[in-house]
């Protein structure tokens, strides 16, 4: 009988070195994952500083260190243009009205009132920005525009009166919900609410001086076409 041997095979032996390696690998990489999942959370639920308004504030009224305060929320909820720091906003002006609670945010601030209106729009020497309080006998339409032009109708003992005809309007403050609820509240007219709009220096003297004496200051939106619209000056002049 022949008999064969069987041819001598070397065994074939695993890289466990290799499989290690890989193995070790896998983990490093997904520890650093998860790290980097864990701070990509972290920073968008991290509470950080934010200045709101302690209170309404008006337009174009200086900002005091009790309007404002500094509220921790997080990451995620703060708009981008909102301040951290409350010595950025005290002395600062907004120009528009800015609500309870609200975040500060830097595009609805002016540093220099007297000089720029809205940040934009320069001021002549004989014009003046002229705010008013809404009350017993002053009052407003709701639907003015930034930009429109307004005339003031006082109603006198004698007569009805017309000042500043061709003020600029900029801006109003309530009556809202909130500004009616706050003013409740302190005991104010809840519908109180204010203007800002300019206008030259003279006619500003007597419209304030109306304000004493009139028994009511109408405020009227104005057709362009009745007044003289100058390029570069905010108020324009009657025709």
């Amino acid at each position: 009988m022949f008999q064969f041997k069987k041819p001598n095979v070397p065994k074939l032996v695993k890289p466990k070195s290799k499989n290690k390696t890989i193995l070790l690998g896998s983990i490093i990489i997904g520890l650093i994952a998860a790290v980097g999942i864990y701070f990509s959370v972290m920073s968008f639920i991290h509470p950080v500083n934010v200045v709101v308004a302690a209170r309404d504030i008006d337009t174009m009224r200086k900002i005091t260190e009790a309007d404002v305060a500094v509220k921790k929320m997080s990451a995620r909820s703060v708009h981008p243009k909102a301040y951290h720091d409350l010595k950025s906003v005290i002395g600062t002006y907004p120009k528009m009205p800015i609500t309870a609670g609200e975040q500060i945010l830097s595009t609805k601030l002016v540093n220099n009132p007297d000089k720029v209106v809205d940040a934009f729009e320069a001021l002549q020497p004989d014009e003046m920005i002229l705010e008013l309080k809404e009350g017993k006998n002053i009052a407003f339409p709701t639907l003015l525009k930034r930009g429109d032009y307004v005339t003031f109708y006082s109603v006198e003992e004698d007569d009805t009166k017309e000042y500043g005809k061709g003020s600029k309007f900029i801006s109003s403050s309530g009556p809202n919900l909130i500004h009616n609820f706050n003013n409740l509240s302190a005991g104010k007219d809840p519908t109180e609410g204010k203007i800002v709009v300019i206008c030259t220096r003279e006619e500003g003297k007597k419209i304030l001086n109306a304000t004493q004496n009139a028994k009511m200051i109408y405020v009227a939106p104005e057709h362009p076409e009745n007044l003289i619209i100058t390029p570069g000056k905010n108020v324009a002049a009657p025709k």
